[in-house]
């Protein structure tokens, strides 16, 4: 892990003195670390562990056009070790370069193609299903007409990156997020290399505090090559009373229209501790019904949050941790962005 933090900050000096000197260049960050152990497993291996650190670099070349760097290392045993270059692409504010009364944005390289994380609760039961992302080699424009922007995107060939191989992606991507309290996406999107059968879906959320609430609907023309089924929806929601904090999510497929529910709560016990639960219970047929549960700590020492606690599982459920174990167990995680 080391060499290879190494070889990621040596990739940034070498491209931090490749861009121009006139340049106005900023970055930012996170590095998130947990390791899980059980004490007597049932099965399986006794101990897991995930590294994760990301950096990226943006250099304004110009009042239009600026360079994107992102860099990602990550460790996650017995699925993958990877690190290098995560996007490389250059941004022009073509709508500002011509005086366009909307604004128009193209985008040229190596990016991530995603469509929102749209959630109301932690552990986003209610976006799991419908959410689409893929590392790209390709071309974007994005229209900007004010209350919304939609993007078009295409990729140019196959694809290959950090993420490994996908088929070429095209995409179209409608956000309209200043509608009141409701903020709204709808997009088409697909792969392949002779067909094109995208998943047609949206997506909302609606904020009236101190109650958040969000549902998502696709449907996948590949027939469950993009989505868990034909079908796949999403609904979570959460409120915030400042000291308590609780949620519920659930979804559901065309093979399990139920399939997975989620429960969570928090509570603040001072200011920079909290306390956390959550618990996932399955509703598809051959699930166990009690998926799991897990219980943690947090203590947010200004931007770092530190966190322990204990995951009680047979399924390797997890909730706050990013790692798990098959019987579960103690967890420890620190997580840092700047």
């Amino acid at each position: 892990m080391k060499k290879v933090i190494l070889l990621i900050m040596s990739a940034l000096l070498i491209v931090a003195v490749a861009v121009p000197a006139m340049a106005d260049v900023s970055w930012s960050g996170r590095i998130l670390a947990s390791m899980v152990t059980a004490f007597a497993p049932k099965e399986g291996k006794a101990t897991n562990r995930y590294y994760y650190a990301y950096t990226d670099l943006i250099a304004e070349v110009d009042e239009y056009n600026k360079l994107v760097f992102e860099f990602t290392a990550d460790q996650n045993p017995g699925i993958r070790t990877s690190w290098g270059v995560y996007s490389a692409y250059i941004e022009s504010d073509v709508g500002a370069y011509f005086g366009l009364p909307v604004g128009l944005t193209g985008t040229f390289g190596n990016y991530w193609a995603c469509t929102r994380k749209y959630e109301a609760t932690w552990h986003a039961t209610e976006r799991a299903p419908i959410r689409q992302c893929n590392q790209i080699n390709g071309v974007k424009a994005t229209l900007d007409f004010g209350m919304g922007n939609v993007a078009v995107l295409t990729s140019i060939g196959d694809n290959f990156g950090v993420a490994g191989h996908t088929d070429p992606v095209q995409a179209i991507i409608l956000n309209l997020p200043e509608l009141g309290p409701v903020d709204i996406e709808a997009f088409m999107y697909g792969t392949g290399q002779e067909e094109f059968k995208p998943v047609i879906a949206a997506d909302v959320k609606v904020s009236f505090a101190p109650v958040d609430v969000a549902a998502g609907f696709g449907f996948d023309l590949a027939q469950g090559a993009h989505l868990p089924g034909d079908w796949a929806y999403g609904v979570g929601a959460a409120a915030d009373l400042g000291m308590f904090r609780a949620g519920a999510a659930i979804n559901g497929n065309s093979n399990d229209a139920l399939n997975f529910v989620a429960l969570e709560a928090g509570a603040e016990l001072m200011e920079g501790l909290r306390a956390d639960v959550g618990v996932g219970l399955g509703l598809a047929d051959g699930m166990d019904t009690f998926q799991g549960a897990e219980i943690s700590v947090c203590l947010k020492p200004g931007a770092a949050e530190w966190r322990v606690g204990y995951i009680i599982t047979e399924n390797a459920y997890s909730y706050c941790s990013v790692t798990s174990l098959q019987d579960g167990g103690l967890f420890v995680q620190g997580d840092l962005s700047f």
